[in-house]
């Protein structure tokens, strides 16, 4: 009744609130789509978000404002710009702006409403309230009483008021009011958000306060037809002061990135042969559902991992730790579904429908999760080619102590490819120093397209 009455609105709606840096634009658009689709399942579809909210991320690139565009938002809010930039913008009032991305390609098809909030994204430090203790005593509007307060505090917020004022060209300004791990005790926040509006607007009679969502501040905005700056390029790097640059969340936590990265390509992967699945003739409402589960795991995982302290690598360790897990746990129940699929594929090319296939990810120099291979051993190996290009070059971790023959099948039959063993030797990234050889099997065999 709330969402459906306009009282209470989903704002930016992502799994996550996705970093703008170090994510790859396909997750970016899974991890909104994936987030919507939520909302208007559980919701309807009056729900769905019309303004992205993209508080904390640190930085923001040209391809968000034109995601956001393109997927229906006319406008969207954030706090994180650069010191000087910031100082610039508060003096010549524009921290309100028209961002055209990508205008030398796109021109004016694609822009949006964009809104950089001067204090951050909490209310005044006065008017702090929650379960934390912010050291902020509560509005007290009896005069009776000794620790009356209601006069001192109206006058500080609207000292605040006329000062932000100052730096906007519109007299509708939007005081954003709570802030990381508030609302603990809602009850706290409202109650004395109801007093100090109450008491201000009595007091006052040339300012309003009044609640309102984002979408609002936005329609009154558009009705006082004012004539806005226009952006053009990204905001990167971002510095919230002189020599605190914040770029090093670009390559920090390396290996959260790299299976980042990899998780979407198994993903991706997968995600084509279950399509093809999907549209065989005669396919089973089980197999339907159990590939659709599948896409929600994977999702939920990548849109977890998209967030601007997860693929960043600005969390701390144990929530590190537990974004690994997340990835880690999705790709192998993943797997299962991505071998039978294989299996499929290689009995239909003519391999034994009885064959059981495995996954490794072999990142090490012992494939720990296929087992090791033993002077003698043969191994199978399917290589599952997604992507539109020919492939004509494989590449396998191997074991240094072994040598290799690789036979590829062509039709019905095997024949001798050429492939060569190449070993270096590194230190291990701990205190002991040890020397270990690491090897890489390339293999000279053509995998077509789609192959």
């Amino acid at each position: 009744m709330l969402v459906r009455q306009g009282r209470l609105e989903f704002v930016n709606g992502g799994w996550s609130m996705h970093d703008e840096a170090c994510t790859h634009h396909d997750d970016m658009m899974n991890n909104m789509m994936v987030g919507h689709e939520f909302i208007v399942r559980e919701f309807g579809e009056w729900a769905r978000p019309h303004v992205g909210w993209h508080i904390d991320p640190f930085g923001h690139s040209n391809a968000n404002p034109r995601l956001f565009a393109e997927m229906g938002f006319d406008s969207w809010f954030f706090a994180r710009i650069d010191f000087e930039d910031k100082a610039e913008r508060m003096a010549n009032q524009s921290m309100q702006w028209v961002w055209k991305p990508f205008a030398q390609s796109l021109g004016d098809q694609v822009s949006i409403f964009t809104h950089c909030m001067p204090d951050h994204y909490h209310q005044p430090e006065q008017f702090r309230y929650d379960e934390t203790n912010f050291g902020t005593d509560p509005v007290v509007t009896d005069p009776s009483l000794t620790t009356f307060n209601a006069d001192e505090k109206m006058a500080n917020l609207r000292a605040y008021i006329l000062d932000d004022a100052t730096h906007f060209r519109t007299n509708r300004l939007m005081i954003p009011w709570g802030d990381d791990f508030n609302y603990s005790n809602a009850h706290l926040t409202f109650a004395n958000l109801e007093n100090t509006i109450n008491y201000f607007n009595q007091k006052y009679d040339d300012i309003t306060l009044l609640y309102s969502t984002p979408s609002e501040y936005v329609a009154a905005l558009k009705a006082q037809d004012i004539k806005w700056p226009v952006r053009y390029d990204d905001m990167f790097p971002y510095a919230d002061q002189s020599e605190d640059y914040w770029t090093g969340y670009f390559t920090s936590r390396a290996d959260a990135k790299k299976q980042d990265r990899q998780t979407q390509a198994n993903f991706h992967a997968s995600a084509k042969l279950s399509a093809q699945k999907l549209l065989q003739k005669g396919v089973s409402d089980d197999t339907v559902q159990s590939v659709l589960d599948m896409k929600h795991t994977m999702m939920n995982a990548l849109g977890i991992m998209q967030h601007h302290d997860a693929i960043t690598g600005t969390a701390k360790q144990a929530v590190a730790n537990n974004y690994a897990q997340i990835l880690d746990s999705a790709v192998e129940q993943n797997n299962t579904l991505y071998a039978s699929l294989i299996a499929e594929k290689a009995a239909q090319a003519g391999l034994a429908e009885t064959l059981d296939w495995k996954a490794c990810s072999l990142t090490s120099t012992s494939p720990v999760d296929c087992g090791k291979m033993a002077v003698g051993q043969t191994w199978l190996v399917t290589a599952h080619n997604p992507s539109t290009v020919k492939q004509e070059l494989l590449r396998f971790v191997a074991d240094p102590t072994l040598t290799y023959t690789v036979y590829a099948m062509k039709g019905q039959t095997w024949e001798e490819v050429p492939s060569d063993k190449l070993c270096y030797t590194g230190t291990l990234d701990d205190a002991s120093g040890t020397k270990q050889d690491t090897c890489e099997l390339f293999v000279k065999a053509e995998v077509l397209p789609h192959d």
